[in-house]
């Protein structure tokens, strides 16, 4: 869902460091207590989380702390809404041998297919799918020289990756940033050449208020975020650039986690303050992109100073959903999507 932080939770990848055994009392929410909620803490000893709520399941990550030496593995776990967990597996036990035993992403292809990217040995990347309701590896594909880092699926059953061709690089050709395999792993199709944007920046990297380069969770139409260059990705049916949007800067912004929303509308959960390490000093506030792309609107009615424990991890056809860290808790803030004023 590969970083490194006592405890991570993220989303196909918005990554929140969070400490299980000893998370930091970072305020008192201000959300309803009456609001749906979902512990998604698997206890045990500290490891690092990635969480994905998507497709009326919750998927979960987990590989151990560098300091502890229970395992060397990544264990996969997937739930349904409820939190029955209705999926366990430990890739190492299937995947090749050279295989690192840490997956570098997952997501559900269907309600009930999921699919993992990892590395293996001489420089080589894999997808690997299983069946939610066996359990059972259906196939793992070579993606040879095409490098995935993060995944999405979308309605039609395909998977589509953010990474890079490491052949092209080899011989110093431009290569596209974007790929989509079909159900049974074949390439489709391949977008957003790396020469879209100065060599002086790498988009798909870091930004300091932001996080890597990443599809957006939520419900809705594919779209990329890609922090370092300051740009929304919206794609057409073929996986071809439809739109760059280019979006609006924020003054002291620490961090930001985006979503989109049915209605394809874009929210984003944005943290601004003085001070990085002083959490105190936070304003955490709940917006929505203006349809235009110029603006950010605050969300009428919704609490605006959400505890910095606080983030925005993905959407529903009702709901925004968030995480608490400080409890390890998803809560479904309920929203009327559909109902923005499309002249704000």
């Amino acid at each position: 869902m590969r970083h490194s932080s006592i405890v991570l939770v993220a989303l196909p990848t918005l990554l929140i460091g969070a400490a299980l055994s000893a998370a930091a009392d970072d305020g008192a929410s201000v959300l309803d207590s009456d609001l749906r909620q979902l512990n998604v803490s698997l206890g045990g000893a500290p490891h690092y989380y990635a969480l994905t709520p998507e497709m009326g399941r919750v998927v979960l990550r987990r590989a151990p702390a560098p300091s502890e030496d229970d395992s060397d593995d990544d264990v996969l776990v997937v739930t349904d809404s409820a939190g029955r967990q209705i999926f366990k597996r430990t890739p190492r036990l299937d995947l090749p041998d050279g295989w690192d035993g840490h997956v570098l992403d997952a997501t559900l292809r269907a309600p009930d297919r999921l699919v993992i990217t990892a590395y293996v040995e001489a420089a080589s990347f894999i997808l690997a799918e299983y069946d939610l309701g066996s359990g059972e590896l259906i196939r793992t594909v070579s993606t040879e020289s095409i490098h995935c880092w993060d995944l999405q699926g979308d309605a039609e059953g395909t998977t589509w990756c953010l990474g890079r061709d490491a052949s092209r690089i080899r011989d110093d050709l431009d290569y596209d940033l974007v790929y989509r395999f079909d159900a049974s792993g074949t390439l489709l199709s391949s977008s957003l050449p790396r020469s879209a944007y100065p060599a002086s920046i790498n988009p798909t990297g870091l930004k300091r208020c932001c996080r890597k380069g990443q599809f957006l969770p939520g419900q809705g139409e594919v779209r990329l975020w890609l922090p370092a260059a300051g740009e929304l990705i919206g794609f057409d049916e073929d996986g071809k650039v439809r739109e760059r949007i280019t979006l609006p800067e924020v003054e002291d912004l620490l961090k930001a986690s985006l979503v989109t929303a049915p209605g394809n509308e874009v929210y984003a959960l944005l943290s601004v303050g003085p001070d990085y390490k002083d959490s105190t000093s936070w304003t955490q506030t709940l917006v929505r992109l203006a349809p235009d792309g110029a603006a950010w609107i605050p969300v009428e009615g919704a609490p605006q100073d959400l505890s910095p424990s606080f983030m925005l991890v993905g959407a529903d056809s009702t709901s925004l959903i968030l995480f608490d860290r400080s409890a390890m808790t998803l809560v479904w803030y309920p929203l009327p999507f559909g109902e923005a004023d499309a002249g704000s």
